[in-house]
């Protein structure tokens, strides 16, 4: 499994799964690191493996909508990619709004003519500035109404 994360700018990278949490642990930040930035995101989880999806078919390939949480860490010579955070349980694809819906099915498309996913893959969509953390912080997040994700910066 891969963690496909398209950032705000249009770009997008992977992450391997070894980033994947399952429950809040605290964070510790490498020496050479002074910070760690977190974003909200949704994501879909594919069902069916692909590539160079067309948009006309996209909608076959995932049918939950969720949210999580991005981790990264900055600030050093480096740049890491932390943990990844997706909270279970989401917005069936066939409640979407047209928007969103036509958004997902462009960007699947679109990183499909690059790379080849397969199911059980994670396209993550970031949502917002990066909330920055450092060494000794609480962290507070709530993705969600229903989410919340408590931990330490380390």
């Amino acid at each position: 499994m891969n963690i496909i994360v398209i950032q705000s700018d249009g770009s997008f990278y992977t992450r391997p799964d070894s980033t994947l949490k399952r429950r809040p642990e605290d964070f510790y930040l490498p020496d050479d690191i002074s910070y760690a930035t977190a974003r909200t995101c949704t994501f879909i989880t594919l069902i069916k493996a692909g590539k160079a999806i067309s948009p006309a078919f996209a909608h076959r390939y995932f049918d939950t909508l969720g949210r999580g949480i991005l981790f990264t860490c900055e600030g050093g010579i480096t740049h890491i990619d932390g943990s990844s955070y997706f909270f279970p349980g989401g917005t069936p694809a066939s409640e979407l709004d047209k928007e969103l819906s036509c958004r997902i099915k462009a960007e699947l498309a679109r990183v499909t003519r690059h790379i080849s996913v397969r199911a059980s893959d994670i396209i993550a969509f970031e949502n917002d500035d990066p909330a920055t953390f450092r060494r000794g912080d609480a962290v507070n997040l709530y993705p969600s109404s229903e989410t919340s994700l408590e931990f330490n910066i380390r």
